[in-house]
């Protein structure tokens, strides 16, 4: 399907917050490009085809917030996908650290130390996605 113009997704998106049925229009405009900012930034198949399916299910819950500023609507689905992107990261991060299994305190803490800064990194790398999507 085509990209759509800026009054016809307007259109669609009123018609998607009205009836949800009528949100499949917007989900086959944007999945193609949904999914490939998603694979960009995770390398495991089905984490992406996960990922995406989760933006998709997040907008679809949340169509009634969206408030039109101007900006594509594909610019709120990235930003959807970027924090789920983040905080599947930080997940990951915080199961591989509770398997962890120390063979001695003082690497526990330094192991700690070096999470702890990736965690760091992350949540300010997540907060500059935030702020700079579209």
């Amino acid at each position: 399907m085509s990209q759509a113009t800026e009054p016809e997704e307007r259109l669609l998106i009123e018609a998607a917050q009205k009836d949800p049925s009528r949100f499949a229009e917007l989900y086959e405009q944007n999945f193609h490009r949904v999914y490939a900012y998603i694979a960009r930034r995770v390398r495991d198949r089905a984490e992406i085809q996960d990922l995406t399916a989760h933006v998709f299910h997040q907008a679809l819950a949340n169509i009634g917030k969206f408030k039109w500023k101007g900006s594509p609507f594909a610019a709120w689905l990235y930003r959807i996908a970027a924090n789920a992107i983040a905080d599947q990261a930080k997940r990951k991060m915080r199961e591989s650290s509770e398997q962890a299994t120390p063979s001695s305190g003082s690497s526990n803490a330094a192991d700690l130390k070096k999470l702890n800064a990736v965690l760091v990194c992350l949540a300010r790398w997540t907060s500059c996605l935030r702020i700079n999507v579209w």
